[in-house]
């Protein structure tokens, strides 16, 4: 089946298996891409520090429709508006659209609320 309907496993060791090896696939094409960002130079810096890359999915596990501690990447400087190669743990109802209002602010758009976010990821 397609990615969609594995995700939906329903505990099933071939289908965990399957979901396993398209998440580390896509992982996979991440870091392909984030290196290739790196290795482009954009004025005194690089297309990765200029830019910030969001990588996740809205919902942690598909089989239970689970959409709190939602591990997501952000990779990429913002032009010098983010700090790199750190871990954040959101507080406990931080909403993921917490890091879209700060991506937002980091591009100069400025929004009362996004979702269910009215303020960015704490710390971010």
């Amino acid at each position: 089946g397609g990615h969609h309907s594995i995700s939906h496993h329903k505990g099933d060791e071939k289908q965990l298996d399957q979901y396993q090896r398209i998440n580390t696939w896509h992982s996979a094409q991440l870091a392909y891409l984030l290196q290739k960002m790196k290795s482009l130079p954009e004025g005194n810096s690089t297309v990765l520090d200029n830019s910030m890359v969001l990588f996740g999915s809205g919902i942690r596990d598909g089989n239970a429709h689970a959409t709190r501690d939602i591990p997501v990447v952000l990779a990429g400087g913002a032009n010098g508006q983010l700090k790199t190669g750190r871990h954040l743990k959101a507080d406990d109802n931080a909403p993921l659209a917490s890091v879209y209002v700060g991506m937002m602010k980091r591009m100069g758009v400025s929004a009362k609320k996004i979702g269910n976010a009215d303020s960015e990821l704490r710390g971010l």
